[in-house]
C-alpha cells in the first residue's frame, strides 16, 4: 500500500540525526518546558480549524519577521543563522495539534483515522518547510545574492514567500 511506503520514508527521515526528531520541530523550538498533553481527542472539525489557525499564525510571524531577517542578513552574514520562526507558543500549539491528530490516527474508525493522518501530514509538511527555512536561511540568502536575480525583496514581498503560502494553506485548511 502506497500509505506504508510514505509512513516509512517519514520514520527514515525522523530517523536522521539532528534536533529532536521526537517532537519533529526544529532546533530552535525545543526548550525545556514540555508541551501540555493531549489527553482526548480532538473532533476532526475543531483540529481542522485549529490546525488551519496554526498555519496562519506561522503565516503571521513570518511576514512580521522575514523582512528584518533579509535586511539584516545582507549587513551582517553572522546574523543570518539566528532566524527563528518558532516561538513557545507556535511550538507548544504545533505539538499539541500533532499529538491530537495522532490521538485520531489511532481510532478505529476509519473517517476519524483519515482525518488524524491527513492532520499529521499537513503539520509535518508545514514543520519541516519551516525548520528547512530556519536552518538553510544564510545559504539561501547567499545563493540568491549571486544568482541572475539577487533581489532579497521583489514587488514588496521577500522573494521567499513562505508566508504567503502558510497563509493561503491556512485560508483552504479550515
Amino acid at each position: 500500500m502506497v500509505h506504508q511506503a510514505l509512513e516509512a520514508l517519514v520514520e527514515q527521515v525522523r530517523s536522521l540525526p539532528g534536533g529532536d526528531s521526537a517532537l519533529g520541530l526544529p532546533r530552535a523550538a525545543i526548550s525545556a518546558t514540555p508541551p501540555p498533553a493531549v489527553t482526548a481527542a480532538l473532533p476532526p472539525a475543531e483540529l481542522r480549524a485549529r490546525t488551519g489557525a496554526w498555519f496562519a499564525a506561522l503565516a503571521a510571524r513570518l511576514e512580521s519577521s522575514l523582512p528584518g531577517a533579509l535586511a539584516r542578513a545582507t549587513e551582517a552574514w553572522d546574523q543570518a543563522d539566528t532566524f527563528v520562526v518558532f516561538d513557545a507558543e507556535l511550538r507548544d500549539e504545533g505539538i499539541a495539534l500533532r499529538r491530537a491528530a495522532e490521538v485520531l490516527a489511532a481510532d478505529e474508525e476509519a473517517t476519524l483515522r483519515t482525518a488524524g493522518r491527513e492532520a499529521s501530514l499537513g503539520i509535518d509538511a508545514v514543520v519541516g518547510l519551516v525548520s528547512l527555512l530556519e536552518r538553510r536561511f544564510a545559504a539561501v540568502l547567499r545563493l540568491r545574492l549571486r544568482s541572475a536575480t539577487p533581489e532579497l525583496v521583489v514587488d514588496g514581498r521577500p522573494f521567499l514567500d513562505v508566508a504567503a503560502a502558510l497563509a493561503e494553506a491556512g485560508r483552504r485548511w479550515r
